[in-house]
Protein backbone atom coordinates (compact mmCIF):
# COMPACT_ATOMS: atom_id res chain seq x y z
CA UNK A 1 0.00 0.00 0.00
CA UNK A 2 1.34 3.43 -0.91
CA UNK A 3 -0.15 5.02 2.24
CA UNK A 4 -0.33 3.41 5.65
CA UNK A 5 -1.83 4.88 8.80
CA UNK A 6 -1.18 3.78 12.38
CA UNK A 7 -2.30 5.18 15.73
CA UNK A 8 0.69 5.50 18.06
CA UNK A 9 1.99 7.14 21.20
CA UNK A 10 -0.89 6.16 23.49
CA UNK A 11 -3.44 7.23 20.87
CA UNK A 12 -2.02 10.74 20.52
CA UNK A 13 -0.30 10.44 17.13
CA UNK A 14 -1.46 9.28 13.73
CA UNK A 15 1.55 8.10 11.76
CA UNK A 16 1.39 8.16 7.97
CA UNK A 17 3.98 6.52 5.74
CA UNK A 18 3.59 7.59 2.12
CA UNK A 19 5.47 6.07 -0.81
CA UNK A 20 5.29 6.38 -4.58
CA UNK A 21 3.14 5.89 -6.48
CA UNK A 22 0.06 7.12 -4.62
CA UNK A 23 -3.14 8.85 -5.64
CA UNK A 24 -5.58 11.38 -4.29
CA UNK A 25 -8.05 8.51 -3.77
CA UNK A 26 -5.48 6.66 -1.60
CA UNK A 27 -5.29 9.73 0.62
CA UNK A 28 -9.07 10.18 0.84
CA UNK A 29 -9.43 6.56 1.99
CA UNK A 30 -6.93 7.25 4.78
CA UNK A 31 -8.78 10.46 5.69
CA UNK A 32 -11.93 8.43 6.30
CA UNK A 33 -10.00 6.13 8.62
CA UNK A 34 -8.31 9.12 10.25
CA UNK A 35 -11.66 10.80 10.94
CA UNK A 36 -13.10 7.59 12.45
CA UNK A 37 -10.12 7.33 14.80
CA UNK A 38 -10.40 10.98 15.87
CA UNK A 39 -14.13 10.60 16.51
CA UNK A 40 -13.37 7.88 19.08
CA UNK A 41 -11.15 10.12 21.23
CA UNK A 42 -11.68 13.28 23.24
CA UNK A 43 -8.07 14.57 23.11
CA UNK A 44 -6.08 16.19 20.33
CA UNK A 45 -4.44 13.83 17.92
CA UNK A 46 -1.33 14.98 16.10
CA UNK A 47 0.18 13.67 12.86
CA UNK A 48 3.60 12.59 11.75
CA UNK A 49 3.70 12.00 8.01
CA UNK A 50 6.84 10.33 6.68
CA UNK A 51 7.29 11.59 3.12
CA UNK A 52 10.84 10.37 2.55
CA UNK A 53 9.71 7.65 0.10
CA UNK A 54 7.69 9.95 -2.18
CA UNK A 55 8.76 12.51 -4.75
CA UNK A 56 5.44 13.08 -6.54
CA UNK A 57 2.07 14.51 -5.63
CA UNK A 58 -1.32 13.86 -7.20
CA UNK A 59 -2.38 16.78 -9.40
CA UNK A 60 -5.37 17.64 -7.17
CA UNK A 61 -3.55 17.47 -3.83
CA UNK A 62 -4.14 21.11 -2.84
CA UNK A 63 -7.90 20.44 -2.79
CA UNK A 64 -7.34 17.79 -0.10
CA UNK A 65 -7.06 20.57 2.48
CA UNK A 66 -10.86 20.84 2.44
CA UNK A 67 -11.24 17.13 3.24
CA UNK A 68 -8.41 16.62 5.68
CA UNK A 69 -9.31 15.80 9.28
CA UNK A 70 -5.71 16.77 10.04
CA UNK A 71 -6.76 20.35 9.33
CA UNK A 72 -10.47 20.58 10.06
CA UNK A 73 -11.35 18.06 12.78
CA UNK A 74 -12.14 19.59 16.20
CA UNK A 75 -9.37 17.48 17.75
CA UNK A 76 -6.75 18.15 15.08
CA UNK A 77 -3.33 18.99 16.44
CA UNK A 78 0.05 19.57 14.85
CA UNK A 79 1.07 17.97 11.56
CA UNK A 80 4.77 17.21 11.17
CA UNK A 81 5.95 16.35 7.66
CA UNK A 82 9.17 14.36 7.59
CA UNK A 83 11.71 14.65 4.78
CA UNK A 84 9.74 16.05 1.86
CA UNK A 85 11.48 16.96 -1.39
CA UNK A 86 11.89 20.67 -2.11
CA UNK A 87 8.90 20.58 -4.46
CA UNK A 88 6.66 18.91 -1.87
CA UNK A 89 7.95 21.31 0.80
CA UNK A 90 6.81 24.22 -1.40
CA UNK A 91 3.33 22.70 -1.75
CA UNK A 92 3.16 22.20 2.03
CA UNK A 93 4.05 25.87 2.57
CA UNK A 94 1.35 27.03 0.14
CA UNK A 95 -1.21 24.74 1.80
CA UNK A 96 -0.29 26.09 5.26
CA UNK A 97 -0.87 29.63 4.04
CA UNK A 98 -4.20 28.70 2.45
CA UNK A 99 -5.29 27.08 5.73
CA UNK A 100 -4.05 30.07 7.77
CA UNK A 101 -2.26 27.74 10.19
CA UNK A 102 1.10 27.47 11.85
CA UNK A 103 0.45 23.90 12.99
CA UNK A 104 1.96 22.30 9.89
CA UNK A 105 5.71 21.89 10.20
CA UNK A 106 8.41 20.36 8.03
CA UNK A 107 11.20 18.46 9.78
CA UNK A 108 14.27 16.72 8.42
CA UNK A 109 14.09 13.45 10.30
CA UNK A 110 11.69 11.16 12.05
CA UNK A 111 13.73 11.48 15.25
CA UNK A 112 13.20 15.24 15.17
CA UNK A 113 9.47 14.77 14.55
CA UNK A 114 9.06 12.35 17.48
CA UNK A 115 11.02 14.61 19.84
CA UNK A 116 8.92 17.63 18.82
CA UNK A 117 5.57 15.82 19.02
CA UNK A 118 6.38 14.32 22.43
CA UNK A 119 7.17 17.79 23.75
CA UNK A 120 3.87 19.12 22.36
CA UNK A 121 1.94 16.26 23.98
CA UNK A 122 3.75 16.76 27.28
CA UNK A 123 2.82 20.46 27.24
CA UNK A 124 -0.86 19.64 26.64
CA UNK A 125 -1.21 17.37 29.65
CA UNK A 126 -2.72 18.89 32.80
CA UNK A 127 -0.10 20.01 35.28
CA UNK A 128 2.61 19.85 32.61
CA UNK A 129 5.80 21.47 33.68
Amino acid sequence: MPITLDLRENDHVLYYAISDPWTFHDLVVMYERNRAIRDQHMHKIHVIANLTATRQLPKDIISSRHLSPDANHPRAGYVLMVGPSQFIRSVIEVTSRLLHTDKIRVVASEEEAWAMIREIIRAEKPNAE
